[in-house]
């Protein structure tokens, strides 16, 4: 018997640790990412509760997306963001899929389709902690970061 419980308890120590487990390569966080929440906008990461956030995304831009949908939920509207983060847009790419086109250890530039124009997305990577984590996405070809969308302050 105590042979069994041993056995068992053995098989479930590989699955607590991958709960627990960080990305350890920018191109492995983005995947993840993208698994988690798909571009076709079937799980949204503004309603991802703070745990799975912190898994993706630095403390501070976590707290800050919190922030942002707790104000969306009090004026019943909308705050700082009207787009999917993971996206930079209100719809799907066409063919509901990205591309990583370049991978290093700060960024990650991803391509999206829509209308048969490509869209970048560029992610910023805190690669300095033992788990690299988001600090940042630039749309619209580094002409917007979604740090400062979500800094401005709401009337």
């Amino acid at each position: 018997m105590n042979f069994k419980m041993l056995l068992g308890t053995l098989l479930l120590v590989p699955t607590i640790t991958s709960a627990n487990t960080c990305y350890t390569k920018s191109d492995t966080l983005i995947k993840g990412l993208y698994k988690t929440f798909p571009v076709d906008e079937s799980n949204n990461i503004r309603e991802a509760n703070p745990a799975l956030l912190n898994k993706f995304f630095s403390k501070k831009l976590s707290d800050l997306i919190i922030k942002d949908e707790k104000c969306a939920e009090k004026v019943q509207g909308l705050c700082n963001i009207d787009f999917d983060i993971s996206t930079g847009a209100q719809d799907s790419p066409d063919k509901n899929k990205y591309t990583i086109i370049q991978s290093t250890n700060t960024q990650v530039k991803i391509q999206l389709e829509y209308n048969h124009t490509p869209e970048l997305l560029i992610f910023k990577i805190n690669s300095k902690s033992k788990c690299m984590l988001i600090e940042d996405i630039y749309y619209q070809n580094e002409k917007i970061s979604l740090l400062k969308l979500l800094n401005k302050k709401v009337l």
